[in-house]
């Protein structure tokens, strides 16, 4: 019988898209050549478990998931996971099926538990699912044993070092609280040190940090002196430089003979720094100074008048104010 065109590229078409099925199923983990049982499992929750998923057993991969289904009950909606499992693993009642991440990524996996049962769970069967507790439920429970051992641990020694009645452990203990009183107090005269002197110390610091930088500047600006001086170094040796060693001596004597007068209280500079006496007068002018502007201020009249006010007048009326009075008596 011979065929015609159209029906061997239908019949191509059907045999290939049957191939592609097949193997996209197989890649899938579905196995055609291998027995396998299906269950089913019922969860109220599957947090992203999809179909193809993996089933383990121990960590050993032995099936898939094949399918999910949500169902509606009265008592509220669940799904329903179908599973195919190797045909070679008997299940036994009591098995569970936990559903746990499967690595970093948070992919998901269907754990099996099995149960020590003789009976077996036959092929669509149901297999009861839980879930694996959260990451922060592990980690305290984790913790709470630890917790446990160091509470322990703290009340035994609170125990030996409440109870204990040996000689040397009570003299270890006594030297132990003596240190870490001295201690103590040396904190804290160091802390109030530091505290009392901390502007000073900022502008120490200050200056030090001020001086470094004017420092880096000026070795900055002596580089390129220093390179010229490295380029003329032999004709820098023919040039007649005590004379201008001399001039430099002279000068910081003439210097040094300055500041030794004005450190004596010579000259108008020494007296301005050591002559108290005239201090004194300065200080006096400026109160005196302060007084009259004081006296304008809240008494204009006795300048500003036509004709002007007596002395006598002026003074009792200084004296009655006695925000300015004591200041009067000590220029009596």
């Amino acid at each position: 019988m011979k065929l015609s065109k159209e029906a061997k590229v239908g019949l191509l078409v059907v045999i290939s898209c049957t191939i592609l099925y097949t193997g996209f199923n197989f890649l899938k983990g579905k196995d055609y050549f291998s027995t396998s049982n299906t269950y089913f499992i019922k969860y109220s929750d599957i947090d992203g478990l999809t179909k193809s998923n993996s089933i383990t057993l121990n960590g050993f991969a032995i099936g898939r998931v094949d399918n999910i289904t949500l169902m509606h009950g009265e008592g509220g909606d669940s799904l329903l996971v179908a599973i195919s499992l190797d045909g070679e693993v008997d299940l036994r009642k009591g098995t569970v099926a936990m559903l746990v991440d499967d690595g970093l990524l948070g992919g998901k996996k269907i754990n099996l538990i099995l149960g020590k049962s003789d009976e077996v769970i036959e092929n669509k069967g149901f297999i009861p699912g839980i879930k694996e507790g959260s990451f922060t439920a592990a980690l305290e429970a984790k913790a709470t044993p630890v917790i446990e051992n160091l509470e322990a641990m703290t009340m035994n020694l609170n125990g030996i070092f409440a109870d204990s009645t040996e000689k040397g452990l009570k003299n270890s203990l006594y030297a132990l609280n003596q240190t870490i009183k001295d201690v103590n107090v040396l904190t804290k005269e160091t802390t109030s040190l530091i505290s009392k002197n901390k502007p000073t110390i900022t502008r120490v610091m200050n200056t030090l940090d001020s001086t470094m930088v004017s420092f880096e500047k000026t070795m900055k600006s002596l580089e390129p002196m220093m390179a010229k001086m490295e380029q003329f170094a032999d004709s820098l040796n023919h040039m007649e430089l005590k004379a201008t060693v001399e001039e430099a001596k002279m000068t910081m004597a003439a210097f040094r003979t300055m500041a030794d007068d004005i450190n004596a209280g010579k000259g108008n500079i020494g007296k301005l720094m050591k002559d108290e006496e005239l201090y004194t007068n300065l200080n006096m002018a400026m109160q005196r100074l302060n007084l009259l502007l004081y006296n304008f201020d809240t008494d204009p009249g006795q300048f500003l008048a036509p004709l002007g006010q007596s002395q006598k007048k002026i003074m009792k009326k200084r004296q009655e104010n006695t925000k300015v009075a004591p200041y009067y008596k000590e220029f009596k």
